[in-house]
C-alpha cells in the first residue's frame, strides 16, 4: 500500500516536471516567433499571403446598388493595405457598418448563406479590434478576416450565378 502511494506521488511529480519543461520550450518558441514576426518582412509577407477575390462581372450590377457592401469593401482593402481602419474603430462603428450591410442586401442576394458569411466577417472584424492580442494572433485574425471576406465574395458570385441560371431557364441538371 505504501509503495503504491509513493509510486503515485512519484508519477505525479514526473508528469508535472514534463509539463513544465514543455511550457518553457513553448515560451521560448513563442518568444522567437514573436521576434521573427516583428520584422517588417514577416508582417508584410503574412499580410499579403491571402488574396482577395473580386465580384464577378455578372454580380457587379447587383452589388453596385448595395452601398453597405461598398463601405465594407473599402474597409477591407484599407486593412489589406496596412491601415488598421477597422481594427481601430469603436465597436459601435463596426456594428453600424455591418448593420448597413445587412439592411441593404439586394433581394436576389438575401439568402442565409450570404448572411452567415457576413456574420463571420463581422466577428473577425470584432476580433481584430481587440487590444489584448499579440502580434502572431493579430496576423492570424487579419488573415481570417481576408479569408472570410473572400468567402463572402465567393458566395455572392455563386448565388448570383444560380439566380441567372434559374431565370434564364438553364437550371442545373439533376442526377437521377
Amino acid at each position: 500500500m505504501l509503495v503504491k502511494l509513493y509510486f503515485l506521488f512519484f508519477s505525479t511529480g514526473c508528469l508535472s516536471l514534463f509539463y513544465n519543461c514543455e511550457s518553457v520550450v513553448k515560451t521560448a518558441d513563442d518568444a522567437t516567433q514573436h521576434q521573427n514576426l516583428q520584422s517588417s518582412t514577416g508582417i508584410e509577407s503574412s499580410r499579403n499571403s491571402v488574396a482577395l477575390l473580386e465580384v464577378d462581372p455578372d454580380a457587379e450590377s447587383v452589388v453596385a446598388q448595395w452601398s453597405g457592401f461598398e463601405a465594407v469593401k473599402m474597409e477591407i482593402f484599407k486593412l489589406k493595405n496596412g491601415a488598421r481602419s477597422v481594427a481601430n474603430k469603436p465597436k459601435k462603428d463596426i456594428r453600424q457598418l455591418f448593420k448597413s450591410l445587412e439592411d441593404g442586401i439586394p433581394v436576389s442576394l438575401d439568402k442565409n448563406n450570404i448572411r452567415a458569411r457576413i456574420n463571420v466577417l463581422e466577428t473577425n472584424c470584432y476580433k481584430s479590434n481587440s487590444k489584448t492580442i499579440n502580434i502572431a494572433d493579430s496576423i492570424q485574425i487579419l488573415n481570417r478576416t481576408f479569408i472570410s471576406y473572400s468567402n463572402l465574395i465567393h458566395q455572392i458570385n455563386k448565388t448570383q450565378e444560380k439566380s441567372v441560371q434559374f431565370y434564364s431557364g438553364l437550371r442545373p441538371t439533376q442526377e437521377q
